[in-house]
């Protein structure tokens, strides 16, 4: 695997001007945030072969990334209003970003302008624990082996099976009562497309002020190429939930 690395001196970052720079740094560390979160969540989703114990488990630690990265598309959409939509760099932006760039832009808009599984999330599951949501009515007919707690003395391995599925359940009542499956389905369906929105949007709004303010000349200037040797493939990897962890050491003076 081949990556474009552009390796800055100091100067190159300070030339950014004062009014950019903070949105640049900003917009980059959300992005790497998200990248890695997307990541886990598409790993995570490579069940064990097991018992179905094992499976729900890998299910609720997948459901758990996916909650995070929900939150953090949401913080991203606010640092673009903030830094972007509402400051002088969209007129000096907006005619130069690409078109799939826009397109993701004004999608990440339509989505964002109405409510949305990603605001839900957000604000009930991802930042927050809602006492609300937590208390909604329990249905009949829930799957008695999910109600359950598995414990474990080391840390990393106990699992509170049953608050997955009754939180999971009252966010899935709201999307297609009585279908969790489909449920689960525009979960991630979701996730997908504002991931993807969000990662074509901010990686050419990044792009574009790097450019702008330093030029093409110096940008293929600082560029090189590094390999990296036989990185592992997507398909072979997974994340499972229940682990061999190293036995915690005895407190001090015990």
């Amino acid at each position: 695997m081949e990556l474009n690395r552009i390796r800055f001196a100091i100067d190159d970052i300070r030339a950014i001007p004062d009014e950019e720079r903070p949105l640049l740094i900003a917009l980059a560390f959300a992005l790497n945030e998200i990248t890695v979160l997307n990541k886990l969540v598409a790993i995570s989703s490579h069940f064990s072969p097991g018992p179905n114990y094992v499976v729900q488990a890998e299910l609720a630690q997948a459901m758990i990334l996916a909650r995070a990265l929900f939150g953090k598309l949401s913080e991203f959409w606010a640092l673009v209003q903030k830094g972007y939509l509402k400051s002088t760099l969209t007129a000096r932006y907006s005619n130069v970003l690409p078109e799939t760039a826009r397109s993701a832009l004004a999608s990440l808009k339509q989505h964002f302008g109405k409510k949305s599984l990603t605001n839900t999330i957000r604000n009930t599951m991802a930042f927050h624990f809602s006492l609300e949501h937590a208390g909604m009515e329990i249905p009949e007919g829930l799957p008695g082996e999910e109600l359950a707690i598995y414990l474990h003395p080391t840390v990393g391995n106990s699992l509170y099976q049953f608050a997955e599925l009754l939180m999971n359940v009252s966010l899935y009542e709201k999307i297609a009562p009585a279908d969790p499956e489909k449920a689960s389905a525009a979960v991630f369906d979701e996730l997908s497309k504002v991931v993807g929105d969000v990662t074509e949007f901010g990686q050419w709004l990044v792009v574009e002020i790097l450019a702008k303010n330093l030029g093409d000349a110096r940008l293929q200037a600082l560029m090189d190429v590094v390999e990296l040797p036989d990185p592992p493939r997507y398909e072979s990897l997974s994340l499972p939930f229940f682990v061999q962890m190293p036995t915690r050491s005895p407190p001090h003076g015990a």
